[in-house]
């Protein structure tokens, strides 16, 4: 039986600067947002006594995503861990249980995945002999179809796999609103950063179609020259 409270596990925590998150999501060029999720996951990590690490931008390696993730859960393996569990910092639904669940499950499972709603997934553990960083390499990252191929791949070699519960991650407002809805977040924080992004954004909604009726009722063809974008 494996032993999920020595230090043969270690936890990855893959998540980019909130520099370099807004670069890639428009949502995360809000500070306190991308602290707070930040802070979240690297609290929630320590709250567990496991080991971790911590790749942003800095310490990642590689031309895409895939290069990138797939070298980082690499060179844990190479300090001497046999298993890994892999967070990002954008599912504020994630909590220690996960986690304490995941290095348990690891005992007897090769393979545990905590999924997003998305298609992709919050969470992954693995155990060394079945990752190939090649292989890995060449997934769909950032993409709806990633969790099924890895499943597949995963379960080519082995049986032993376990599921998680499902959580939303956030790549959009559409998303914040869901997890509002959900109750999946529940710190004072969370809530009111999340309500106030809400609010902004209903309200850029409301004032761009009362523009565009405005616009209507005096009869203005307001399609001449830029196109109307709402994120303009």
């Amino acid at each position: 039986m494996r032993d999920y409270n020595s230090k043969n596990i270690a936890v990855l925590i893959f998540a980019l600067s909130q520099e370099e998150e807004q670069k890639n999501k428009p949502l995360f060029s809000n500070k306190a947002l991308t602290t707070l999720l930040n802070t979240h996951v690297k609290n929630t990590v320590e709250k567990t006594g496991l080991d971790y690490f911590i790749f942003s931008e800095k310490e990642q390696q590689g031309n895409s995503f895939g290069e990138r993730f797939s070298n980082a859960i690499a060179s844990i393996y190479k300090k001497g861990y046999n298993a890994v569990i892999t967070v990002g910092n954008d599912s504020p639904g994630l909590n220690k249980n996960h986690l304490l669940k995941t290095a348990e499950l690891l005992q007897k499972n090769n393979f545990v995945i905590g999924p997003s709603k998305d298609g992709g997934f919050y969470l992954m553990g693995l155990q060394k002999e079945y990752f190939n960083k090649t292989d890995f390499t060449l997934f769909s990252w950032n993409t709806s179809s990633v969790r099924k191929e890895i499943n597949s791949y995963i379960t080519y070699f082995t049986s032993d796999t376990c599921t998680l519960n499902y959580l939303n991650d956030i790549d959009s407002f559409f998303d914040l609103k869901k997890l509002y809805t959900t109750g999946e977040i529940s710190t004072n924080k969370f809530i009111a950063i999340i309500t106030k992004l809400i609010s902004t954004f209903t309200s850029k909604i409301v004032s761009i179609s009362q523009v565009k009726i405005l616009l209507l009722l005096c009869k203005v063809n307001y399609n001449k020259g830029s196109p109307f974008s709402l994120y303009n």
